[in-house]
């Protein structure tokens, strides 16, 4: 995965090689974050952070140290997914990815 000029969102992650159906794409759990109430998350929010992910109803995922970001942190919404969640941290692809795809 590589970070590049997104038309979704500035930046995004676009995959450097074919990824099949079903394999891990990124794993958030290594990431320096946190599992927060969506009031929480609204602090981080209103403070410019939204390198995060909603994987419940009222449950995010906030990067809470942005200061050194990583490459999976520039994965996008997209409201025609190919990746998904296994679990509430891996993310993986649910269809196969072709080379250069978002």
């Amino acid at each position: 995965m590589a970070v590049g000029k997104s038309i979704i969102h500035g930046k995004g992650l676009f995959a450097q090689e074919r990824i099949l159906k079903g394999e891990a794409v990124v794993d958030f759990s290594r990431a320096g974050g946190e599992i927060l109430s969506e009031e929480a998350a609204a602090a981080y929010f209103a403070r410019g952070n939204d390198y995060s992910i909603q994987i419940a109803d009222d449950k995010f995922f906030v990067l809470t140290d942005t200061s050194t970001l990583a490459e999976e942190d520039f994965s996008n919404h997209s409201c025609d997914p190919n990746c998904g969640f296994r679990g509430a941290l891996l993310v993986v692809a649910m269809h196969d990815i072709e080379k250069g795809e978002e």
